[in-house]
């Protein structure tokens, strides 16, 4: 389908013009997952985002989809019982192009975390939970077995592991699919275009005073029902209806690392507890990475200022280095880190780790709708109550009723529809001459969709070219990502629809300006513009180096 700066356009003349059932405010993964539900049920729908589609927290998650094990410990049952169906629904059903299954191994040390037993109980329960819908059986080793499956584990003191399944999920790809899959829907998604002020009707909100970012223009986006999904910013809508209104958001920050995978040797993912506090860090392999996270403190800044310091690093290398002292991993060998803000929807608990990750559903004064909390792997089931929700208000107050009813759950997102086999990756591979581990990435990013970037190849094979040596990006990925996923700027590019800014030693920077310059032909831009992109990305790529500063 064509989803570029060209529709982005059409779509902001329509939501200019149009009233429609329900505008959501928010392009992450909730937004997202909540524009696809009520457009699939027959509601005339706009999603306004003010930066990119997922550039918050939706596209800086810890890349999994997962059952929340470690909410067993806080009796979450309820909460872990629902992620371990979602997480079935996106590996089967609704992602099998962007979620597969990851081999975790829980090791258990003596005199270190949970014993054993504990472990033991903990992994027949998370196991129960799932039922016939789990990943895959856990399995309890000895400490030789568990050193053959993950030689990466330290030796001394080794009890036994555990060997357990959960996913790994593309964060940012899911998001922008959900979005796509929104606009396929009959929704109309605009990215860039900040909520500036509500619009009211005797006292009730019937709309959103919007910006285009991008242009400096004001619209009006008329609507029966608004629904607020703007995550860690989602205070400042509700002040937006009522400055009083104190329901208000408990923020907490979560930092990753990357680094490269031969420094930690893992071929599992890895939980490990930090010796701090007790709380679990992941180490996940990402091809040649190892993203190692997360923290979980409380956040008092500007949503748009998070980035790791220092002691953050600092947390997360210690958690490593006490459980596997042979590593000896530094501040030098951290590549990169990302940050984002959790919108947690409780606000009890003495640690920010205790917070429930519930998800919270609750109308203001105005009667606009809002939806806090929750988690990445749970976010459609999150939107089909939210849409439950706007469909009960809709009908009593306006006699709008949906055509249908929620069908979220057994609906492939763009790309999903048919995953390309192995005789199809082959001759994709020889028609343009990518290597094998290049084509599983892109295909993870893709699915069928990759059928798009191998027609752009095989028209011109300089495109197979890849943007950073080493790293699975070609070229013919920059005009993929302008015609197809809605990729306006740079940062776009570089950070969500590529992990370069992340991945490569200097966050791309060296290549940036080329990538610029593609970019600039495709969309008409000026040296004017070229320059402001180009400084934009390494402010960017500054945030994810400023814990060495500070």
């Amino acid at each position: 389908m064509d989803f570029s700066f060209r529709e982005r356009q059409d779509n902001l003349e329509r939501a200019n013009r149009e009233e429609f059932d329900i505008v959501v405010i928010g392009g992450g993964i909730t937004g997202a997952g909540i524009a696809w539900d009520a457009a699939l049920r027959g509601f005339t729908t706009a999603l306004i985002e003010k930066g990119d589609f997922g550039d918050g927290t939706s596209s800086r998650s810890s890349r999994l989809i997962h059952g929340g094990l470690r909410y067993l410990r806080y009796f979450q049952v309820d909460l872990v019982y629902e992620a371990c169906q979602e997480r079935f629904l996106l590996l089967r059903h609704i992602a099998p192009h962007m979620v597969r299954p990851l081999p975790f191994i829980y090791p258990v040390y003596k005199g270190h975390g949970m014993g054993l037993s504990g472990v033991r109980v903990g992994m027949w329960l998370y196991d129960l939970l799932a039922f016939s819908r789990r990943v895959g059986r856990y399995q309890m080793l000895g400490p030789d077995e568990a050193l053959k499956a993950e030689p990466a584990l330290e030796k001394a003191g080794l009890k036994g592991a555990a060997f357990f399944y959960d996913c790994l999920g593309n964060d940012s790809q899911i998001t922008l699919a959900t979005v796509k899959a929104a606009c396929k829907a009959g929704a109309v998604p605009l990215n860039y275009v900040e909520a500036i002020g509500l619009l009211k009707s005797q006292g009730k909100v019937r709309g959103v005073a919007a910006r285009d970012v991008l242009t400096g223009k004001e619209l009006e986006v008329k609507a029966k029902l608004v629904v607020n999904a703007a995550g860690p910013w989602a205070d400042r809508i509700l002040a937006m209806d009522s400055p009083s209104y104190t329901e208000g958001l408990r923020l907490t920050k979560g930092i990753h690392l990357v680094v490269r995978r031969e420094r930690v040797g893992n071929q599992n993912a890895v939980t490990i507890s930090s010796p701090r506090d007790g709380r679990f860090v992941f180490l996940i392999p990402w091809w040649q990475f190892t993203i190692i996270g997360t923290t979980d403190t409380d956040y008092q800044g500007d949503p748009d200022m998070v980035y790791a310091d220092a002691e953050d690093v600092d947390y997360l290398l210690e958690a490593v280095n006490y459980t596997l002292p042979h590593v000896e991993l530094r501040s030098e060998d951290v590549i990169s880190t990302f940050a984002a803000l959790r919108p947690l929807a409780f606000k009890g608990g003495s640690s920010p780790y205790e917070v429930s990750r519930k998800h919270r559903i609750f109308e203001t004064p105005g009667g606009m709708l809002c939806i806090a909390g929750g988690k990445f792997t749970t976010y459609r089931k999150m939107a089909c109550d939210l849409v439950d929700k706007a469909a009960e208000k809709l009908a009593k107050e306006f006699s709008r009723f949906p055509k249908d009813k929620c069908r979220t759950y057994q609906t492939p997102l763009p790309g999903g529809e048919r995953l390309p086999d192995e005789e199809t990756l082959a001759l994709w591979e020889k028609a343009t001459g990518l290597g094998k581990e290049q084509m599983d990435y892109l295909a993870f990013s893709y699915g069928s969709e990759l059928e798009n970037v191998v027609r752009l190849i095989q028209a011109d094979h300089s495109l197979a070219e890849p943007i950073v040596p080493g790293l699975p990006y070609v070229k013919a990925q920059i005009l993929h990502a302008i015609h197809h996923e809605m990729a306006i700027t740079l940062k776009d590019f570089m950070m969500r629809r590529t992990r370069i800014l992340y991945e490569a030693p200097d966050g791309g920077l060296s290549v940036a300006p080329e990538v610029a310059r593609l970019m600039a032909a495709e969309q008409g831009w000026d040296q004017a513009r070229v320059e402001k992109e180009l400084t934009e990305l390494k402010q960017e790529w500054e945030k994810t180096q400023r814990f060495r500063r500070s």
